[in-house]
C-alpha cells in the first residue's frame, strides 16, 4: 500500500510491548513514550527480555505488517534476524519490540 506510513501505522492499531534487551534501566519506558507519540498503540512498556540485544529485534505475533514496516524505519532494521515471526493468536499483543543496544542512538 501506498502512503503516509506514519498515518499506516496509526490505522494498523497493532498493540504493542515493549521490553529491555539492554542494562540500561528506563530504555522501555523511553522507547514506548517514544512511540506513544507517534500515535502507536503501547500496552506494555517495560521488564527485560530473556537475553541482552546489541540490535532491536521485532517479535510478529500477529499481521500488522503496516506497524512492522514502521517500526522497521524507526529502527534501523536491515537483517532478516531482527524479525521474528512467531504467530501467536492467543497473544495480549500484536508486537513485540526487544529494544537493543542500538536504540540509545536513536530513542532521545
Amino acid at each position: 500500500a501506498s502512503g503516509d506510513p506514519t498515518a499506516l501505522m496509526q490505522e494498523d492499531a497493532a498493540r504493542v510491548r515493549v521490553v529491555n534487551g539492554t542494562y540500561t534501566e528506563g530504555l522501555p519506558e523511553r522507547t514506548g513514550n517514544y512511540l506513544l507519540a507517534q500515535g502507536m498503540q503501547v500496552v506494555e512498556a517495560g521488564g527485560y527480555a530473556a537475553q541482552q540485544y546489541s540490535r532491536t529485534t521485532i517479535v510478529v505475533y500477529g499481521p500488522k505488517l503496516y506497524t512492522l514496516r514502521y517500526l522497521m524505519t524507526v529502527f534501523g532494521v536491515d537483517a532478516t534476524n531482527q524479525i521474528v515471526f512467531a504467530p501467536d493468536a492467543t497473544s495480549n499483543v500484536d508486537i513485540e519490540i526487544r529494544v537493543g543496544a542500538d536504540a540509545l542512538n536513536i530513542i532521545p
